[in-house]
């Protein structure tokens, strides 16, 4: 059985999951507004914000990144954690803010629902 199909045989279970994670587990959402031409901009910058969201993934506060499609104007960060302060480290580190590609952030506590 190749990747696609153990994956899709897992995908329930691992949904399960997060349905009971998601029921003692804070998050929280980072959203940011980015600069026009961002995609040019970020060059330099990119292998850093990368990295330090592999690094905070790897801590277990960050959850899921990515960036908007058409346009690329944003992009929304999910953090666990017990506070909105589980972002802290992320905006003082995040080269893509250190560089001022972002124009604006905010963070909103996001209520999961299981749907299980």
């Amino acid at each position: 059985m190749n990747a696609l199909g153990r994956a899709a045989m897992n995908a329930p279970a691992m949904a399960r999951s997060f349905a009971a994670a998601a029921k003692n587990q804070k998050y929280y959402i980072l959203m940011y507004d980015y600069v026009e031409g961002i995609l040019e901009k970020r060059a330099p910058f990119r292998a850093g914000h990368l990295g330090l969201a592999k690094e905070l993934h790897a801590k277990g506060t960050m959850f899921m990144i990515g960036a908007y499609a058409n346009p690329p104007d944003g992009a929304t960060f999910i953090f666990k954690g017990d506070s909105p302060a589980v972002c802290d480290e992320w905006l003082k580190r995040d080269p893509y803010l250190a560089n001022k590609l972002v124009t604006n952030y905010r963070i909103r506590e996001w209520c999961v629902v299981p749907l299980e």
